[in-house]
């Protein structure tokens, strides 16, 4: 996976645009999904590839839709703080097992096979997020949220090396 079109972007307006397209598409009942605690004056452009992008939040969305079936609120968010743009996606449902925080926190892959529980099944989506952060110079981490849900941060260069 290579970035194709690095070009500057607005991280706001990039998460509006997913967020607006889960809204669009109709969320599911019991489920939530707010912008929150953003920066909204990001002067700062992003440099990167929009699609993979669009793709990185929109994997860590549906991750939070599939593996929480009962509903769950969902919030997105961004800041730009000292040349590193910071978005972050938490949600309040079941979390994950900590041996497969342990496993995505050291770059190693967890399960993905879909005869296995729904928590495994977490592994082919953050796969590809974590592909995506890797091939923008970036980094990301995963926490459970206290007392239940999981949240992602993911810390990108405000200017791309590639």
């Amino acid at each position: 996976m290579q970035p194709f079109r690095i070009k500057p972007l607005d991280p706001l307006e990039l998460i509006r645009q997913v967020i607006s397209e889960f809204l669009n598409n109709g969320l599911p009942e019991g489920y939530e999904l707010e912008l929150s605690g953003t920066d909204t004056d990001i002067k700062t452009f992003l440099y990167g590839d929009n699609f993979l992008l669009n793709r990185m939040l929109h994997n860590l969305i549906q991750n939070s839709i599939t593996h929480n079936p009962g509903g769950c609120q969902i919030t997105v968010s961004v800041k730009m703080d000292n040349r590193i743009c910071t978005f972050c996606v938490a949600d309040s449902g079941c979390g994950i097992k900590e041996s497969y925080l342990a496993l995505l926190n050291n770059d190693t892959s967890i399960p993905s096979s879909q005869t296995e529980t729904a928590e495994a099944e977490h592994g082919l989506g953050l796969k590809i997020v974590r592909q995506i952060v890797k091939v923008h110079y970036g980094e990301i981490q995963f926490s459970n949220i206290t007392p239940h849900g999981l949240k992602t941060e993911i810390h990108l260069p405000d200017k791309f090396k590639g």
